[in-house]
Parts: structure tokens; C-alpha cells; sequence
């Protein structure tokens, strides 16, 4: 009995077998692409969103999705939306797919979404998109917290008719999963860091300004000590305190039995202001005098609490 050996198309299986490396080495080349750039950045946002854009063409899908889990575990945000309108979807966790993924940290690979009691049409039915097969994976840190969602929607097939997502798509978008829980966790280490160099610098400032004050309150008693009488020892205080705030013109005026007297001056109007009786309630002196509160006055000739006749008078504008 004799028989035919049938013939084989080596020529279409070497044509498939090229297109499968193809592929193969497209999603090695993704998967190095998200390494490296892991490397690189700590652009949390950037990060998540070249783990999307790439995740979509890799896995064959229409569109995908990444959730991070709100800090009080209560909710999903979509932070990056890959495919049709990008717009802000919040689940509370154990809603839908991703909710239940994000609430038992399982893998669900559903071929038909609209026969699983755990799919929501909601979605669905306010933007008119027709769910079939998704790929849905928790994000976990390294210490097995889930802390987001990567989720793949509508497998192509050959011929871009629908199809179920296979083990080796899950097998990359595990790998996805993996890169994107290191992009967050650096990206939350980083920030960690900054709010406590942020933290340290603030009480590094207050430090120096306490150390500034304390510096400033031993010159005065310095410079108090060392005048030869009551006119010698404000002359000198004022000195001092006129160059540590960089002010032209100063002046101490004290109440007196006679009155608001001016009993050092320096600068500007100086000499005509020493010794000079200033009108009770009138100025800035004058007022600081009365309401016992500090005054800063960024402009002075637009300020009415400002005495300008006594300026005019002294030939000098504040």
C-alpha cells in the first residue's frame, strides 16, 4: 500500500514563525524601554503613562487602564487612561472588575465580561464602549501591599475580531505590574524624602532666626552697657538696630513729663529731629505709642497714620 507524504508549506511557517519573533522581541524591546526609563525619572506621572501607552500595543488591546489606590484604601482613581476619551473613573474598592481585583489582590482573565456578576455596565453604558475580554492584575509593592491596578480591555485577534487575553499576556502584564509598583514606590520615597528635607530646612531657618535674635539682643545689651550715660547708651541702640534692618533714618522717642520727646535720632533729618517734642497720638510714633501694638508700614506717604506735615517741615520724605 502505497501512500503520498503530503506536502508542507515551509515557506508559510518560517513566514509565521518570523512574525511571532517579531513580536516576541517588540514586547522585549517595551518591557527594556520601561526598564531604562525607570532608571532615569521620578516622574510618577510619566512613568505610569509610557507603563500604559506601552501596555495597550503589547497586550494586543484596545485600551487600558491604571488605578491607584486612594491613601485611605476607600477607592480607585484612573491615573492613566489609554484609549478613547481620558477622563477621571473613581470605584470605590470591590466595584467591578478592578475594585474586586484591587479588594482580594487576584488576577481575573474574563473572555466574556458581560456573563461575570462581577463586571459593572456603568461605564459601559454612560460612554457607549462595548466591554468584551479583560485582563485585570493588582499592583503590588514589594512588600505584597496592592497599591493600584493595571487593567487591559478587548483582546484583537488575527483578524481584530475579539478574542480572550492568553497566559503569556498575563505573564506581561505581570511584568508590567511589577515595573509600575517600582515607579511608585520610588516615586512616594522620593516624595517622602523632599517633605522631610522641606521639614528639616524649615526648622533649620527657625533655628538660625532664634540664633539671629539672640545675637541681636546680646549686641543691644553690649552696646547698652557700654554708654557713658542714658542719651549715650539709646544712641548706641539705635545705631546698632538701624544697621542690623538696613534703615536710613532712625529715631527712639521716650514719654517724658514733658512729653513725647525724641531722644535719639540718626540719619537723614536726624540732627533736626534730636531732642524734638512730638505731638501725642500724631505719627506712626504716636500711634504704636497709644494701641501698645507693633506697625509696619510698607508705604509710608500713602499711609494717613503718618505724620508728613513733620516730614515737610524737616525736609524729608519717607
Amino acid at each position: 500500500m502505497s501512500g503520498t507524504i503530503p506536502s508542507r508549506d515551509f515557506e508559510g511557517e518560517l513566514r509565521t514563525l518570523q512574525t511571532r519573533l517579531d513580536i516576541e522581541a517588540r514586547k522585549l524591546e517595551i518591557v527594556r524601554e520601561i526598564a531604562s526609563a525607570l532608571g532615569q525619572t521620578l516622574d510618577l506621572d510619566r512613568l505610569l503613562e509610557l507603563i500604559v501607552s506601552r501596555m495597550t500595543p503589547l497586550l494586543e488591546a484596545d485600551r487600558s487602564t491604571l488605578y491607584l489606590i486612594t491613601d485611605d484604601g476607600q477607592e480607585l482613581t484612573s491615573k492613566i487612561v489609554q484609549g478613547g476619551e481620558a477622563r477621571v473613573i473613581r470605584l470605590r474598592v470591590g466595584q467591578g472588575i478592578a475594585g474586586w481585583v484591587a479588594e482580594t489582590g487576584e488576577t481575573v482573565n474574563i473572555p466574556d465580561a458581560y456573563v461575570d456578576p462581577r463586571f459593572s455596565q456603568e461605564q459601559d453604558r454612560k460612554s457607549g464602549y462595548v466591554t468584551r475580554s479583560i485582563l485585570c492584575m493588582p499592583i503590588r509593592t514589594h512588600e505584597g501591599r496592592t497599591v493600584g491596578v493595571l487593567q487591559a480591555l478587548n483582546k484583537a485577534g488575527p483578524e481584530r475580531e475579539p478574542v480572550a487575553f492568553s497566559p503569556e499576556d498575563e505573564a506581561l502584564i505581570e511584568a508590567l505590574s511589577s515595573q509600575a509598583a517600582v515607579a511608585i514606590e520610588n516615586a512616594k520615597l522620593y516624595r517622602a524624602v523632599v517633605e522631610r528635607n522641606a521639614q528639616l530646612a524649615e526648622a533649620t531657618e527657625k533655628l538660625e532666626q532664634k540664633v539671629f535674635e539672640l545675637d541681636v539682643l546680646f549686641e543691644v545689651e553690649r552696646e547698652m552697657a557700654a554708654g557713658y550715660d542714658e542719651r549715650d547708651a539709646l544712641d548706641r541702640l539705635l545705631v546698632r538696630s538701624m544697621e542690623l534692618v538696613g534703615a536710613e533714618v532712625g529715631a527712639i522717642a521716650l514719654q517724658t513729663p514733658r512729653g513725647l520727646e525724641c531722644a535719639a535720632a540718626r540719619g537723614g533729618a536726624g540732627d533736626a529731629l534730636r531732642g524734638r517734642m512730638l505731638s501725642p497720638g500724631a505719627g506712626v510714633v504716636g500711634w504704636v505709642l497709644e494701641h501698645g501694638e507693633p506697625l509696619l508700614v510698607a508705604d509710608a506717604a500713602a499711609d494717613p497714620r503718618c505724620e508728613s506735615d513733620l516730614a515737610r517741615r524737616l525736609d524729608y520724605t519717607p
